[in-house]
């Protein structure tokens, strides 16, 4: 406590943050793969989790070899992110109305209907892929890590396929990893 008697984090806060990030494992078991997906890319890799409408990014590696990120600390809105996108579509329509009882998903560019639609194709695709200027293209690990892969920053649609396809792979081995 300060001398205004208000509570500031300290040393304790540290511990329990570092040891939240790792005490699951998936951080630390899914981080050669990372790397190695990074390498072989050259784009934005992302690991994250969502929770509510809020995307926290485990890991984020920037494009060509930038600072790396571990637990970035701002979360992200959901519906600006195809790693939020392809987590919010494991979640039931019920849930997502429940979820956005006005409508209203930040970061969403469309209304309601619009991202039910998205929703739908997602959970269809099995991957969600947005053009935010750039594509972003995630796809959702094994469902009991309420996790998610996402590679961003490329801009050329014909990459989809093979960029998928790393995805999967990467997916697969972290999967593994992780059981």
């Amino acid at each position: 406590r300060n001398r205004a008697r208000r509570y500031l984090p300290g040393s304790g806060m540290h511990v329990l943050s570092a040891q939240s990030l790792f005490a699951s494992g998936i951080l630390q078991k899914a981080l050669p793969y990372l790397e190695e997906l990074a390498n072989q890319t050259g784009l934005v890799v992302a690991l994250g989790v969502c929770w509510r409408n809020r995307v926290t990014y485990l890991y984020h590696h920037r494009k060509n070899g930038l600072p790396l990120e571990l637990g970035r600390q701002t979360p992200y809105d959901a519906g600006a992110s195809s790693l939020g996108m392809v987590l919010l579509a494991q979640s039931t329509d019920e849930q997502l109305q429940e979820q956005f009882p006005a409508g209203v998903i930040p970061g969403y560019p469309g209304n309601f209907s619009q991202f039910m639609t998205d929703i739908h194709k997602i959970r269809q695709q099995g991957y969600a892929l947005l053009d935010r200027g750039h594509l972003n293209l995630a796809l959702p690990l094994a469902p009991e890590t309420g996790a998610a892969l996402a590679l961003s920053d490329f801009y050329e649609i014909e990459k989809t396929p093979e960029l998928l396809e790393l995805l999967k792979a990467t997916a697969g081995k972290i999967d593994t990893a992780l059981h």
